[in-house]
């Protein structure tokens, strides 16, 4: 590692997610970079698909998809081809620090090809938006798992700073590599601005913007919203995203805002009191946070989480704001909990700037000496 990247300006951001091709995939990477040059740094940014034109654009490795598939039946992502090309691409660049962002999680080989060449003059920052072999989600064939659990370890030991998205995260990462501490840090996904909310509408209508984990978010929500229709007639729910249909249910408490685009997400929701969250129970102990509810945190509505995961509620915690709800909640208080929050919003402004965008790529820059 060069010993002086507090004067280094050459950034170079790495991403296979494209910000035309995903909602925070891409995000992450694209807000970094205007973060970044806002602070006077110089930043390339590498994307399959360029969204700007000063960005660079990389296309896929031309390897037949079939070929591909047989790889990565043993190795890594699509990503691990495409990572190929683009450091044919910077290799002749010097003094720079490196930031690559996944998942996919093949897009760290990039920065394990500058290390195992011996590269001081490059400084890898590792960025993980979701964890690796350890997410909830991870379910490869079997002849990956081996092979994927020593690439990760090769990036958590080659890598010089290793950014991972919650508190829960880190902690977890650190109990297994307790030697590994100093390098590692926490920057959240986080909102893009606070909103100064607009007049409210009826709390009885409630926001949902987001993902629908293969259908089991609208489903999860609307039989919330039915349980709490016994209590308020009145009770619905807009929904930014794409319709979703079950030809076996009814989703009558619903009403489709469709697909807004990001800049758009904020001002739309901060007209609302109660914005709803719906997580699958596998994630009650996990880490994970949903980019939704820094949103709402950003535009000023209450967060309501159902199955709310350990990080979601330590924030809630903190910042003394939000309703949490399980299949086993007496429903009758939680209504009571409902009406008696509506007219009474203490957002604590102050903290939850803490979990802005800006904040926490300034967290980064302050831990390089940057």
């Amino acid at each position: 590692m060069f010993s002086n990247k507090s004067n280094i300006t050459d950034w170079v951001v790495v991403t296979y997610e494209n910000l035309s091709q995903t909602v925070v995939g891409g995000v992450r990477a694209f807000k970094f970079r205007e973060f970044l040059r806002g602070k006077n740094k110089k930043v390339t940014l590498i994307t399959r698909e360029k969204s700007f034109p000063d960005d660079i654009q990389i296309g896929e490795f031309p390897i037949p998809k079939l070929i591909i598939r047989g790889i990565n039946f043993f190795f890594v992502d699509p990503a691990f081809m495409w990572v190929i090309r683009v450091y044919q691409h910077v290799r002749k660049k010097r003094d720079f620090i490196l930031f690559t962002t996944s998942p996919p999680h093949g897009i760290h080989l990039l920065g394990c090809l500058f290390k195992f060449a011996r590269r001081d003059d490059v400084h890898w920052i590792a960025d993980f938006r979701d964890p690796f072999t350890d997410n909830i989600l991870y379910k490869p064939f079997l002849s990956k798992r081996f092979v994927d659990k020593i690439y990760e370890n090769i990036i958590y030991k080659y890598a010089d700073t290793l950014v991972f998205n919650t508190d829960t995260y880190l902690v977890d990462f650190v109990k297994k590599h307790p030697g590994l501490r100093s390098k590692a840090i926490v920057i959240r996904n986080g909102f893009d601005a606070s909103v100064n909310g607009k007049e409210k509408k009826a709390w009885t209508k409630f926001i949902y913007s987001g993902g629908n984990y293969k259908g089991l978010a609208i489903q999860g929500i609307h039989r919330f919203l039915e349980l709490l229709s016994n209590y308020n007639k009145g009770i619905r729910c807009d929904v930014i995203g794409e319709e979703f249909y079950d030809e076996d249910e009814k989703y009558y408490l619903l009403d489709y805002l469709g697909r807004v685009d990001q800049d758009r997400v904020l001002p739309i929701i901060s007209e609302y009191v109660y914005g709803l969250i719906f997580l699958p129970k596998a994630n009650i102990t996990t880490g994970r946070v949903p980019q939704k509810f820094y949103d709402y945190l950003g535009a000023g509505i209450i967060p309501v989480c159902i199955n709310p995961s350990r990080e979601m509620k330590a924030i809630m915690k903190k910042l003394r704001i939000g309703i949490v709800i399980y299949e086993e909640s007496d429903f009758n208080k939680i209504y009571l909990n409902f009406v008696k929050r509506k007219s009474n919003i203490d957002f604590h402004r102050d903290a939850i700037m803490e979990y802005s965008r800006t904040h926490q790529f300034s967290k980064l820059l302050y831990d390089l000496g940057n």
